[in-house]
């Protein structure tokens, strides 16, 4: 959206904030790819880097529950674009087992697929698709079945439509 020339948009995400670049990223419990596996996070999701130090490859981090563990650096990107809502005009939630994202709107090549529960942010919204911003700040689009639009605010999801999608997310 236009900020009205006033400038850049405020943006919400500070400098150590990384977001997961990979469908699934394992969180271990050390700094060790053969530790045991504390938790996973999924694609386009922020994490908060920490200060602990990490072995060469790692990364300790915080998720947004107040998990704590460590990454690889290699499933982490450093670009907010994709999480930012002051550019975008809603919020993706997939609610398919999985959902491809692709480079155009019809006959565009495979850039991600992605799980249940990822949460995209789009800056169109057009018939029956989304462009939708990817970490490292590219473009893809994702077709409109088989995810819930959200506002860009934690507004509650209208009444209406909230059964519907529960079903849907049910049967899948």
């Amino acid at each position: 959206p236009d900020s009205g020339g006033e400038g850049p948009a405020a943006t919400v995400y500070g400098q150590a904030v990384l977001v997961v670049n990979t469908p699934v990223a394992d969180v271990y419990a050390v700094d060790d790819l053969l530790a045991p596996r504390a938790t996973q996070v999924l694609y386009n999701e922020p994490v908060v880097k920490t200060r602990k130090a990490a072995a060469y490859g790692f990364v300790s981090v915080q998720l947004q529950d107040g998990q704590e563990g460590f990454m690889r650096e290699s499933d982490l990107v450093a670009s907010h674009d994709s999480i930012e809502p002051a550019a975008h005009i809603a919020r993706i939630l997939v609610t398919d087992l999985t959902k491809r994202v692709f480079s155009h709107a019809s006959s565009g090549t495979l850039l991600v697929e992605t799980l249940m529960g990822t949460l995209l942010y789009a800056d169109y919204a057009g018939d029956g698709v989304f462009r939708v911003t990817l970490p490292g700040g590219e473009k893809g689009w994702i077709g409109s079945n088989g995810v819930m639009e959200l506002p860009l605010d934690d507004s509650p999801v209208p009444r209406s439509n909230s059964g519907r999608f529960f079903t849907n997310t049910a049967l899948s």
